[in-house]
């Protein structure tokens, strides 16, 4: 029993370490003592004896009045890959306990379904209702091991039924059904055993119909009937695991393409999940005790947009500690995560411990993004002794007040992050919305250097309303009276003007200022605005601010951008600072031309799955993010890649083969790319010159 804890802590001290009320008095009225709660632990598993993951397990708590019962939802968790799941912080008393299908019907799902949406009709031992079920006793600060379920997997159908609504089958899908041709194969685990329920989805190739899911039977097989010629993907995914792609080469993402024939069985198209990878362990406060319900969560770290930010991976990569301060998180593919933890801030779907004066904290214990250690975890690999103490101190609350550039209040979204040019890692930004006078509120925030991003909702396509930028540094003393006074923007006017060729007939030319400094990104993911281009080839902007570079985005086939000039002058990809009426272009001219670079790619080897060209510019200087020098190349069936448009220069050209680029990440890398360099071919263009170059493929 512990020592006489304040009554004003008494519900978040409960929270944090799985004690509970008593009614023991106490010699000091201001205080109240608490006990720790009961525990109830088991595993849900199947009819073969097999654990089932993400499975919900609620207690409900049995009351007694007169000769009626009542059963009171009081807590609910979730099943780990093991099955296993643990109920704890409960009062003495008696408990029916009921499981029901969780997150296990969706691979991709980070956030726990609501106990009041659950609908159970699994009650512990075997029973329907909880009138028939057999109530557990609990007793304070005593568990109760062993508390199992057995619950069979539904059989499989011809659609997915483990979760959400039915989908309809493949015959009814537009684009889908009509056909005779069919695809059939098994899923195995890596030991080759077959793999029941697993979701099995087929994409089609040409886009003709959303995906649809299908589920394995008892021998691991599955079927999809009634498709029409063409090509397809196929993947699959365990309950609660990740997606894996029917691939003759393991280290394809995306999977092989299938074609099937009219009146074809394509047989054997068979996938082998691997083993997810895990990372467990526990949560501790300052003094080395268990932190119970503090959500972790684990992110990557990535160059994206031009800094380094953390951001949320696929899989189950969310979890929440229990009375003991241990957490597990399971289903990982291979890759360094950062693992971090918080409590006392809302977490959507999770029931976080209101415990304040603790900082978000990322392993082996620091506030700070920067400072935190990766756990890098190979194919099914396990690091499960990943502990590490919440780091307590002062956090800041900022208030201010926003005002349109005409002095009027705010009514929008005021937005924080760290700032780019601190250097800092950059996490989620934190949004809140004004009150009705324009005056905002962010809580919890710790030291560092942050961007505050005012902004209103644009009017149009081409306007990007009205903005504000504002920095801020943090060192655990509140702030108040920030204000800041939002700017209607710049405008910019000009013209296209056309050479080697008359205008096209659809002349859906894109042109946008796209931001040159991260800080002035937009947190809200507004787009940039593009230009409203008239009949005569005008065009006008509004509501530009900050460092902005102007880009053709988009062209119709066989047009690109020669130069851009403003006043006469060339200004292509010059930065121009926008914000105030006197800093806004009325004579820009955006220069297009027909006359466009080709340059085709052959590989010296056959190219494999998820092979990308890759063509960047010699000169370093031109290698920054959101420049046009740089190209990224998908074969076609023949195995060439065609890249049409890019500006005369010197370029190197290289293929990945392993290396699988997502987006423009891997591009923002200044030592990724430059170590590219020993590997590629080097090759010079001039205006409207096209040729063929062979390069190798560099294996990584």
């Amino acid at each position: 029993m512990l020592s006489p804890v304040p009554a004003g802590q008494s519900e978040v001290f409960a929270a944090k370490t799985g004690y509970v009320r008593t009614t023991v008095p106490v010699s000091d009225a201001s205080a109240i003592r608490l006990v720790r709660g009961g525990v109830i632990t088991g595993r849900v598993l199947d009819d073969l004896g097999d654990p089932i993951p993400l499975m919900n397990v609620a207690a409900f708590r049995v009351r007694r009045a007169g000769g009626s019962v009542a059963f009171e939802r009081f807590r609910a968790t979730e099943t780990n890959d093991l099955g296993e799941y643990r109920l704890f912080g409960l009062p003495a008393g008696e408990f029916v306990l009921a499981a029901a299908p969780g997150r296990y019907g969706s691979a991709t799902a980070t956030i726990p379904i609501p106990i009041d949406t659950l609908v159970f009709r699994n009650y512990y031992p075997h029973a329907e209702a909880p009138e028939q079920a057999q109530p557990v006793a609990v007793k304070a600060g005593e568990e109760t091991p062993g508390i199992d379920f057995t619950t069979p997997l539904p059989p499989p159908g011809p659609q997915l039924t483990l979760g959400g609504p039915p989908r309809p089958p493949v015959a009814a899908l537009p684009g889908a059904g009509g056909g005779t041709a069919a695809i059939e194969g098994r899923v195995v685990n890596a030991s080759g055993l077959p793999v029941r329920r697993a979701r099995v989805q087929i994409v089609s190739g040409e886009q003709l119909f959303t995906p649809y899911l299908a589920a394995t039977d008892d021998d691991g097989r599955y079927e999809f009937r009634g498709l029409k010629p063409g090509s397809y993907f196929i993947n699959a995914a365990a309950l609660g695991g990740r997606p894996a792609p029917f691939s003759a080469d393991a280290r394809s993402e995306r999977g092989d393409r299938i074609t099937i024939d009219a009146g074809e069985v394509r047989g054997h198209v068979d996938i082998m999940l691997p083993r997810g990878g895990v990372i467990s362990g526990r949560i501790l406060d300052e003094y080395g005790d268990p932190m119970a319900n503090a959500n972790v969560r684990l992110q990557a770290s990535l160059l994206s947009r031009g800094r380094r930010r953390l951001v949320d991976v696929a899989s189950v990569t969310s979890g929440q500690t229990d009375d003991r301060g241990r957490y597990r998180i399971f289903g990982l593919p291979p890759g360094k995560y950062v693992v971090g933890a918080v409590v006392g801030e809302t977490v959507p779907g999770w029931q976080t411990a209101d415990w304040p004066g603790y900082a978000r904290t990322y392993y082996p214990g620091t506030p700070i993004p920067n400072e935190a250690q990766p756990i890098e975890l190979g194919a099914g690999q396990q690091s499960l002794n990943v502990e590490f103490s919440l780091v307590h101190g002062r956090l800041a609350r900022i208030t201010g007040l926003a005002t349109l550039s005409d002095g009027s209040p705010l009514q929008g979204v005021v937005a924080l992050m760290q700032s780019a040019r601190s250097g800092a890692t950059a996490t989620p930004p934190v949004h809140v919305q004004t009150n009705g006078d324009g005056s905002f509120v962010f809580e919890r925030i710790a030291p560092g250097e942050y961007v505050v991003q005012s902004s209103t909702r644009r009017s149009t396509v081409s306007s990007e309303g009205e903005f504000a930028v504002q920095f801020v540094t943090v060192n655990g003393t509140d702030l108040a009276g920030l204000a800041p006074r939002l700017s209607a923007g710049s405008t910019i006017e000009g013209k296209l003007v056309y050479e080697g060729g008359d205008p096209p007939e659809d002349p859906d030319f894109h042109i946008s200022p796209v931001p040159a400094d991260p800080d002035f990104l937009s947190l809200v993911d507004n787009e940039p605005a593009r230009a409203e281009i008239h009949d005569d080839g005008t065009f006008e902007i509004g509501g530009v601010n900050g460092p902005r570079r102007l880009l053709l985005t988009q062209a119709p086939d066989g047009w690109g951008l020669k130069t851009i000039r403003v006043g006469g002058i060339d200004a292509t990809d010059t930065v121009f600072p926008f914000g105030t009426a006197d800093q806004s272009l009325r004579d820009v001219e955006v220069v297009l031309t027909r006359r466009l670079t080709k340059l085709t790619v052959t590989q010296k080897a056959a190219p494999g799955p998820d092979s990308r060209v890759i063509a960047f510019p010699v000169d370093a200087a031109r290698r920054s993010p959101g420049l046009r020098y740089t190209r990224v190349g998908v074969p076609a069936a023949g195995g060439e890649v065609i890249l049409k448009g890019l500006p005369p220069g010197e370029y190197y050209v290289a293929a990945l083969g392993f290396e699988t680029l997502s987006g423009s990440a891997a591009l923002d890398e200044a030592e990724f790319v430059e170590s590219l360099v020993a590997g590629a071919t080097k090759v010079t263009l001039t205006e409207g010159e096209s040729r063929t170059v062979s390069v190798r493929v560099i294996e990584r």
